[in-house]
């Protein structure tokens, strides 16, 4: 992708954070790493709830929940799969387990099973 592209590409998505709240529209995003390069501040001050997994750095889970103590930060760098960060406007950023599943053969069945056990989905 070139630079231009990559520019306005992250315009856009700082366009729909800030004016798809005012419509009720909620945007999630999924990236691999939330490095100041993909996210300025200020699409990801737009983001008002985070979840993060293991990362690469301690600069990184900083970059992406300001305020994260140096210990909480590094300790997240070498974190078990499944255990996560999460910052919400209004509360102290908490630590949490959710499901680790493995492979995608793992998750694909996890998926198939739950899907079957509810029966047809009506049209």
């Amino acid at each position: 992708m070139s630079k231009d592209a990559g520019r306005r590409v992250r315009a856009l998505i700082g366009r729909l954070l800030a004016e798809g709240a005012k419509a009720g529209v909620r945007v999630v995003l999924v990236v691999q790493r939330a490095e100041a390069a993909l996210m300025g501040a200020f699409e990801r001050a737009q983001c008002s709830v985070k979840v993060s997994f293991r990362s690469d750095n301690p600069a990184a889970v900083e970059l992406l929940h300001p305020g994260a103590a140096r210990d909480v930060a590094e300790a997240h760098v070498s974190a078990l799969p499944g255990v996560g960060l999460l910052s919400v406007p209004g509360a102290p950023l908490t630590r949490f387990r959710a499901p680790h599943v493995g492979s995608y053969a793992d998750y694909a069945e996890k998926i198939r099973a739950s899907s079957a056990s509810r029966g047809p989905v009506a049209a």
